[in-house]
C-alpha cells in the first residue's frame, strides 16, 4: 500500500481508483478491506479473491463499523457514493451468487454466516454501535447489523 497506491494518490476515492486498477490487473489472493481517507472524504473498500471489489462512501454524518466479516450491504449501482470493480455484476448474475430475490447486497452475495461471524464479529459490531446508539435495540448475534449509523450525539468536535 505504502508503495504502490499512496504515493499516486491525492484522495480517499483516488486510493480507490488506484487500488481497484491494480487488483483488475494483478488480482487478489485472499479478501481485504481497505479505508481511505482526506480531509473531506471517506471512502471504504472491500475486495473479495480474484478481481472483484466495492466500495463505498461513508456520509459525512455517519459512523461505519467493520469486524472480520464483509461489511457493504445494500450496493447502489446508480450512486456516486458507490464505485466497484468491472465486471462485478456479470459475474455474480452468471454464478449464481446472489441469495436474494432483490437487491445487490455484497454481504450476502460475499460475506460469510460462520459461528465465529456471530460470537465473535457480529457481537463486536452491535458492541460498537451500542456504545455510539445507546438507545437502540438489537441482537448481537444479528447478521444483518448495519453497517452504516448515524450517532445518537456527536461524536467529536
Amino acid at each position: 500500500m505504502v508503495n504502490v497506491v499512496l504515493p499516486y494518490i491525492d484522495s480517499a476515492r483516488g486510493g480507490v481508483k488506484r487500488l481497484g486498477a491494480l487488483i483488475a490487473k494483478y488480482g487478489s489472493a485472499a479478501g481485504n478491506s481497505v479505508l481511505f481517507s482526506d480531509k473531506d472524504k471517506i471512502w471504504y473498500m472491500e475486495i473479495v479473491t480474484g478481481h472483484h471489489w466495492v466500495a463505498q462512501r461513508i456520509p459525512d454524518d455517519a459512523y461505519a463499523i467493520a469486524a472480520n466479516r464483509v461489511s457493504i450491504q445494500e450496493v447502489d449501482f446508480t450512486s456516486d457514493d458507490f464505485m466497484w470493480s468491472a465486471g462485478i455484476q456479470d459475474f455474480v448474475a452468471k454464478n449464481k451468487l446472489n441469495p436474494d430475490l432483490e437487491g445487490w447486497n455484497f454481504r450476502h452475495i460475499f460475506g460469510t454466516f460462520t459461528e465465529q461471524d456471530r460470537h465473535y464479529n457480529t457481537s463486536r459490531v452491535w458492541y460498537g454501535q451500542k456504545i455510539l446508539n445507546p438507545s437502540i435495540d438489537q441482537d448481537p448475534e444479528d447478521p444483518d447489523l448495519p453497517f452504516i449509523r448515524r450517532a445518537e450525539k456527536k461524536i467529536s468536535k
